[in-house]
């Protein structure tokens, strides 16, 4: 499995980050007497480009507020045929304690589609919550 990636971002000001990337991952093709499966791991080509806003808060609940958008374009490579991914996604997330902190909400609408029938004209979406704490909580430091 082979792995490569290139991001660039560009800072427009303290609040206006706009990124973008570039991946390829070449992934493990087992032997076929090997295989459970019908279908061997892709390998994945991905190019996708999204912008952070961040807004200052002078809340005491809470720090910041980040919106972000982006947008992507992945290209998944079986054995005997493509499968193109295409979509975009909307999110906003807080952070709170001296910005170490922050919960996260997103949403991701897409579109798969493949001349195999299994992937033709697939419309999904995604709802994505994550936590990320500080190791602050998570240290034993003692007074001495």
């Amino acid at each position: 499995m082979e792995k490569y990636g290139i991001g660039l971002s560009y800072i427009f000001s303290d609040n206006l980050v706009v990124n973008s990337e570039f991946r390829y991952l070449d992934s493990f093709k087992p032997y076929d007497f090997l295989s459970i499966f019908s279908f061997k791991n892709p390998d994945i080509k991905s190019i996708g480009i999204g912008t952070n806003y961040k807004m200052n808060s002078n809340s005491e609940l809470h720090d910041n507020l980040n919106l972000r958008f982006g947008l992507y374009n992945d290209l998944l490579s079986y054995h005997n045929f493509d499968v193109y991914d295409k979509g975009f996604t909307i999110g906003f997330g807080i952070e709170y304690l001296d910005k170490k902190n922050s919960i996260n909400f997103a949403f991701k609408i897409g579109t798969r589609k493949s001349e195999y029938l299994n992937f033709n004209d697939e419309k999904y979406f995604n709802f994505y919550f994550t936590l990320i704490s500080s190791d602050k909580w998570f240290n034993n430091e003692r007074d001495k």
